[in-house]
């Protein structure tokens, strides 16, 4: 039996599936006692006269407590202790799942019993066959289909050999979906085990039954694997992201990280990668909405790629993903970006498939007209957005936009020319935009992104008029040499990247003029709309 020291706290519980929570504070303003409460409810809940309301995050609660672990009480330090130190539960009944891949431990009777219903009358319950065919179907897709390596193995620990374990415990009175718990936490690697509720039936779970187990097993059984490659709590946000996209690939039915979503969506400028150990803070898993964006443009290689790399390189660096991307984070996170302002009532074919059901993010209006310069300003992290919306249509004259942006980050900004029938992208050159005959389209969005890997509340400034005499742009939509006119140079250039998509050899994005990830009829379109103009 593993024993676990409290110095490790933290790791020893970094991957608990977590459903939205709102909580009055956080791990990091909870007094000791809170705290300490908080802790002793997730590791032994049942002295807790009630369930919580909903499912929460007890990674967060473990590092809280590791970081203040001096402030604790003394007898709830002691009480704490006792319960990290148990290791592996202990069951009355196991049972092996149909590849012989998984040992399910169960009770029968007790706080932890499963129902006892078996229709097929073979002396196991159905909800833990359901379990053993679950985990073997995560087994198909994560280790067969998505060639993601084994999780490793932990021999003869759990009972027989060579077999994943996972236990079925009553986890809702804990507040928690399933834990993924590694045995090695000084290590880069490490075998674990994982628990599952025992019938995901109790109010706290947004996805009750047979939804809860899949999505839940598929997240934390994901994790494991992840386990292989990187185990330390520093990679936790990709962790976790990648978690929350491997519910939806297994089963995409089912949706539960749709209650993620709107945690990202308020707050684009906040770091993609942010990840605060508090409850509360959904960010993380709502930024699984940049997995769907990968996956929807090139497939798993690049999830795949950035567990590789961190596996060669044995620590955890934003670098390190940035070096699986197809172009780096420069080339795609400015087109992911783009894709997040069409989702909700502002959906469009091209996109994400399913963004008619995504939130709206989060903009602010600019409203201006003649005469009048209206300045803004706004702070974004790195790998982050914003989004100014000048409501355009009817309007007579052009824009004009100056910029100001903080020397210390990394930026690209462009602006969204939306008509009905198409979307283009104008780059912002040094001196700012200028978009002649703006009232041609129903409205301009101006995103400033943040491409810088560190650091946060880069400032970025702007001065926006309607002028008379803006007749050309700063720069031409399709002027792809940078010779100021939209020639028949840049015409060969656009036909020799027809028909690439983000994945193709080759793709290059400047030719994917409405950055929907494919250059096709739509680019060609409005890349004749603006041959023979040029800038001035």
């Amino acid at each position: 039996m593993r024993k676990f020291h409290p110095i490790i706290i933290p790791l020893f519980c970094i991957a608990l599936l977590c459903s939205v929570v709102r909580v009055d504070a956080s791990p990091e303003t909870l007094e000791p006692q809170a705290l300490a409460d908080q802790a002793l409810r997730l590791l032994d809940p049942s002295d807790a006269e009630t369930a919580l309301g909903r499912a929460t995050c007890g990674a967060a609660v473990l590092m809280a407590v590791r970081a203040g672990w001096n402030d604790l009480p003394e007898k709830a330090r002691g009480r704490l202790a006792l319960l990290l130190q148990q290791g592996r539960p202990s069951t009355q009944a196991e049972y092996l799942s149909s590849s012989g891949r998984f040992r399910i431990h169960y009770d029968t009777s007790g706080i932890h019993a499963v129902d006892p219903a078996d229709l097929d009358r073979n002396g196991v319950p159905d909800y833990v066959e359901e379990v053993g065919a679950t985990a073997d179907s995560a087994w198909s897709l994560q280790i067969d289909r998505f060639k993601f390596r084994p999780p490793p193995s932990d021999g003869t620990a759990g009972g027989g050999r060579d077999q994943y374990d996972i236990y079925l415990r009553e986890l809702s009175r804990s507040g928690v979906y399933g834990n993924t718990y590694p045995e090695n936490p000084e290590a880069t690697t490490s075998t674990s085990y994982v628990e599952v509720d025992n019938n995901y039936t109790d109010h706290i779970y947004a996805s009750k039954g047979k939804d809860g187990l899949h999505t839940a097993l598929a997240h934390e059984f994901f994790h494991a694997v992840q386990f292989g490659y990187f185990s330390l709590f520093d990679a936790a946000w990709w962790q976790e992201t990648t978690g929350v996209w491997m519910e939806d690939a297994a089963y995409p039915e089912v949706n539960d990280y749709y209650q993620y979503l709107p945690d990202y969506f308020k707050a684009p400028q906040v770091a993609l990668d942010r990840f605060l150990f508090g409850f509360g803070d959904l960010h993380p898993y709502g930024s699984v909405v940049f997995i769907h964006n990968l996956y929807a443009l090139f497939g798993v290689a690049p999830i795949r790629r950035g567990w590789e790399n961190l596996s060669a390189k044995k620590a955890w660096k934003l670098d390190h993903i940035d070096e699986a991307l197809s172009g780096g984070f420069d080339q795609v996170f400015p087109r992911f970006a783009l894709w997040n302002y069409f989702t909700d009532a502002r959906a469009r074919p091209g996109y994400y498939p399913e963004a008619s059901a995504y939130p709206s993010v989060k903009t602010r209006t600019v409203s201006v007209r003649p005469g009048l310069v209206l300045a803004d300003s706004g702070r974004v992290d790195h790998l982050a957005a914003d989004y100014l919306r000048f409501p355009s249509a009817g309007q007579l004259g052009g824009l004009s936009i100056s910029l100001t942006l903080a020397p210390g980050a990394r930026w690209k900004v462009f602006a969204l020319l939306i008509q009905p029938g198409d979307v283009r992208i104008m780059e912002a050159d040094a001196g700012g935009l200028r978009i002649p005959a703006w009232g041609q389209y129903d409205e301009v969005v101006v995103v400033p992104v943040c491409l810088s890997l560190t650091g946060s509340g880069f400032t970025y400034g702007v001065a926006a008029e309607v002028r008379s005499d803006v007749l050309k742009p700063a720069r031409v939509v399709g002027d792809f040499d940078g010779n100021g006119v939209v020639d028949f140079t840049d015409f060969f250039a656009f036909a020799g990247g027809f028909g690439k998509g983000a994945a193709s050899a080759g793709f290059d994005p400047r030719y994917d003029l409405n950055g929907d990830g494919a250059i096709n009829f739509g680019d060609f379109f409005i890349f004749a709309a603006h041959f023979g103009e040029s800038s001035g």
